[in-house]
């Protein structure tokens, strides 16, 4: 990865040669570890597929879930036809973010869900606080030290790091609590907000190394150009795009997204290179 948290662990490496490591450890354990990931979503694949009673439970679960939210008492008298109903709608979609959490419940031992439990929430704090604390610096560094205190004490910069810190974090909150309500999988969509935001750091990175001499402004004018490209790219094969604009959706496939994006950010650069260059 090269997004904000990863190039902050770069540069504090002591070395280049001690980065280059970190940065081909990453590249080889990434394989192993999402390799991981896959053989549990399998395993539980294949245990619900053959013990229907688990499925059905869980599409109760779901069920309730959604009639939860729709305000249905649990006490209403209709209110077992309505469950049962809903949980014939259900699509197997649906059921995927609530498989794992009822194996755990139901078919893990009690120490064993403890220690995993454990685990979920040691992961999540870890990824948190790495996004909180680039977020941060960059606010600290790119624009209070540039743009406000040039020599500001390292006792302010404390303090406007923790600031920005509780801002982010109340901003990260209240787009959760958001998006919980806006669709069944906050997964699915940060894996594309991401996706949109990888690509064109990816092209950026890029931009530098094949154009170094492209001023600021041109970078900046490529930058949000591809940034554009890559969303419409990736929006407009999505479920999210209106059926009125079907006719300008993207005819590429969507892994072609991270080709076409960077590919269309360098190109541009190089021309506006030669087109414009440094005195």
């Amino acid at each position: 990865g090269i997004d904000q948290s990863y190039i902050q662990r770069y540069i504090a490496s002591s070395s280049d040669r001690e980065a280059a490591k970190s940065v081909w450890l990453g590249a080889l354990l990434y394989v192993p570890v999402s390799a991981l990931f896959l053989f549990i979503g399998t395993a539980l694949y294949s245990y619900y597929e053959s013990h229907p009673q688990d499925m059905e439970a869980v599409r109760e679960i779901v069920a309730g879930q959604k009639l939860m939210q729709k305000g249905v008492d649990p006490q209403s008298g209709d209110y077992a036809v309505q469950l049962r109903s809903t949980a014939a709608e259900l699509k197997e979609t649906d059921l995927g973010d609530s498989i794992f959490p009822h194996f755990i419940a139901a078919h893990l031992p009690v120490g064993a869900r403890g220690l995993l439990i454990a685990a979920v929430f040691s992961a999540a704090m870890s990824t948190v606080s790495t996004g909180l604390n680039s977020s941060a610096t960059l606010v600290m560094v790119d624009f209070y030290k540039r743009l406000f205190r040039p020599d500001a004490s390292d006792s302010a910069n404390v303090r406007v790091l923790r600031a920005a810190t509780l801002v982010w974090g109340a901003l990260g909150t209240a787009m959760a609590l958001v998006l919980v309500q806006l669709t069944n999988s906050v997964l699915d969509i940060w894996w594309t907000l991401s996706g949109v935001l990888g690509a064109a750091i990816i092209g950026l990175f890029l931009l530098g190394t094949t154009s170094p001499k492209l001023r600021e402004r041109p970078a900046i004018l490529i930058l949000s150009i591809g940034i554009a490209l890559i969303a419409w790219m990736t929006f407009s094969i999505t479920d999210y795009w209106p059926e009125s604009l079907e006719r300008v959706a993207s005819p590429f496939h969507a892994f072609m997204v991270i080709v076409v994006g960077p590919s269309f950010m360098v190109l541009l650069g190089i021309i506006v290179s030669r087109w414009r260059p440094v005195q």
